[in-house]
C-alpha cells in the first residue's frame, strides 16, 4: 500500500505540473490490484494489459469519434484474475473531461475466495522483486557516478601533467633566451672595451727616427783633421 500510495503521489505531482505548463496528458487508464499481482483485460475484448499495475493507453482520435453527447467515452470494462484463479470486475468505466484522464482504478480481491496465502506470497514476491530492481538500479547509478567521478579526476590529473610539461617548456625557453642574452652582452662589452683600448696602444708608439744626414744646430763641425808638415 505505501510503495502504491507514493506512486499515486508521483502521479499527481506528474499531472499538476503538466497542467502548469500547459501540456494535455495522452488519455490513459491505470489499474491497480490489491493485493498485487493480478492480470488485467478488457472485459468484453479479452486483450491482455498485463500484470497490475498496467496502463492502458488511448488514441485521442478515437475517443473523440466514440465520445457520446455529454462528452464521455465509455470503457466497456476490464477484469483482474489473481493466480489463486479469483476474479473480480468493473464495468463501463466513463473517461470524461479534457484529456479523457480517469482516475486510478483499484482492483480488490474478493474477501471469501480461497487460497489468499497464494495471492500474497505472489505479492511478496513482486514487491522482492521490486526491491531488488531498485537495489540493482541504485548500484548502477552509483556505479555511473563513480565512473564520471574516475574520468573527472583522470581529466584533472591529465590537465595538471600537462600544465606542468608547458610551465617546464616554458622555463627551459626562458632561460635559453636568457643565455643567449647574456652570452650576447658578454660578447657586445668584449667589443666595447677592445674599442677602447685600441687608441691608447697608437697614442703611445715611439716615432721611428728619420733615416739620412743628421742636422747640426749650434756649434759648427770640426775641420777635418790635417797631418803636420814634415821638417
Amino acid at each position: 500500500m505505501d510503495n502504491r500510495f507514493q506512486y499515486l503521489q508521483m502521479m499527481a505531482v506528474a499531472a499538476a505540473m503538466s497542467a502548469l505548463t500547459g501540456c494535455v496528458l495522452q488519455p490513459e487508464l491505470r489499474i491497480y490490484s490489491q493485493p498485487e499481482g493480478a492480470y488485467i483485460s478488457g472485459l468484453s475484448s479479452g486483450q491482455t494489459y498485463g500484470m497490475a499495475p498496467a496502463v492502458i493507453r488511448f488514441d485521442k482520435e478515437e475517443l473523440a469519434r466514440h465520445t457520446n453527447a455529454d462528452g464521455c467515452y465509455i470503457f466497456d470494462g476490464i477484469e483482474a484474475r489473481w493466480g489463486s484463479g479469483a476474479t473480480t470486475t468493473l464495468q463501463n468505466i466513463r473517461m470524461c473531461g479534457e484529456g479523457w484522464q480517469h482516475p486510478d482504478v483499484i482492483m480488490t480481491r474478493p474477501a471469501g475466495y480461497p487460497r489468499l496465502d497464494q495471492d500474497l506470497q505472489i505479492e511478496l514476491q513482486l514487491r522482492e522483486t521490486r526491491a531488488l530492481e531498485q537495489q540493482a538500479a541504485a548500484a548502477a547509478q552509483q556505479a555511473q557516478a563513480a565512473r564520471q567521478a574516475a574520468e573527472a579526476a583522470q581529466r584533472q590529473l591529465y590537465n595538471q601533467q600537462r600544465e606542468q610539461r608547458e610551465r617546464h617548456e616554458r622555463e627551459q625557453r626562458e632561460e635559453q633566451r636568457d643565455k643567449e642574452a647574456r652570452a650576447k652582452a658578454a660578447h657586445d662589452n668584449a667589443q666595447h672595451e677592445d674599442k677602447k683600448d685600441k687608441p691608447q696602444e697608437q697614442h703611445q708608439e715611439q716615432p721611428k727616427a728619420k733615416t739620412g744626414p743628421a742636422a747640426t744646430v749650434g756649434t759648427p763641425a770640426e775641420p777635418p783633421h790635417q797631418d803636420a808638415p814634415q821638417q
